[in-house]
């Protein structure tokens, strides 16, 4: 990561949650990236972005196939029940999900969720994200009333993966990043790593799983920092990965302190 402007703007976006961020001035460095320096002492921060790999093992096209015939029996389905015309989008979560028999499995009940909702629907309403009591596997769905009451389309969305942040691609970040920590050690009193997440940089659309909370409250991960942060700087929210503290470990929104 070699902007500086937006390493910056990064961290500035962080301190808006934890209030150790704003304390004294922010000097550029290199290793870390930047260094607080107040009266009683010195932070070192180190700035990293988090993008996911490419979903891998299976041809992006097969996996569009089968998105997309999921939704088309599901309409059909729908169909058969009696629902009224309505455009419908159906986001999923992960590639994962889309074996033959999951594929079988989710046909009926994404149709059963649109009818619920679909339903009381009339032209001009606005359409409604649909966002809890979805099957496993699908992150959302979008449904809107037909223009004229017999128009319809359903589909998958094209770019809809929301993939998964799992604890073993945190840790793979903190290692990579392991590997500088020592020399920065020395140039400050405290070394902490900030890893952001920006989903309108671009990349795969991602959201952190359990496993990471739980790993953060169980001292599981392994860190040469002393503090190693998540961002979300577009909500913002801020999760503390390490060290363990007492409890589960939550999210930290702007004006909250961590």
């Amino acid at each position: 990561m070699a902007n500086k402007s937006r390493e910056r703007w990064l961290l500035q976006q962080a301190g808006k949650i934890d209030p150790l961020l704003q304390v004294g001035i922010i000097e550029d460095s290199e290793v870390p990236d930047f260094i607080l320096r107040s009266t009683d002492r010195s932070i070192g921060v180190e700035v990293t972005e988090y993008f996911a790999a490419p979903v891998a093992g299976r041809p992006q096209q097969e996996i569009q196939s089968r998105k997309n015939a999921v939704v088309r029996r599901a309409w059909e389905h729908y169909l058969g029940l009696g629902g009224p015309a309505a455009y419908v989008r159906v986001c999923f979560q992960s590639p994962e999900t889309l074996d033959r028999k999951r594929c079988d499995a989710l046909v009926a009940p994404i149709a059963h969720v649109v009818l619920l909702h679909a339903a009381g629907l009339k032209w001009p309403q606005s359409s409604i994200a649909i966002l809890d009591g979805l099957p496993a596997g699908v992150a959302s769905i979008r449904v809107g009333p037909s223009l004229d009451g017999r128009d319809q389309l359903w589909h998958a969305e094209q770019s809809g993966w929301v993939g998964e942040v799992k604890a073993g691609d945190v840790q793979r970040v903190i290692d990579r990043k392991n590997k500088s920590a020592a020399k920065a050690k020395s140039r400050c009193d405290e070394l902490w790593l900030l890893i952001c997440y920006d989903w309108s940089s671009g990349g795969e659309l991602v959201e952190v799983r359990d496993s990471v909370l739980r790993s953060a409250s169980s001292g599981a991960f392994n860190s040469a920092f002393d503090r190693v942060l998540w961002l979300e700087p577009q909500k913002p929210r801020l999760l503390k990965l390490f060290p363990r503290e007492p409890g589960r470990q939550k999210w930290y929104r702007e004006e909250r302190n961590v």
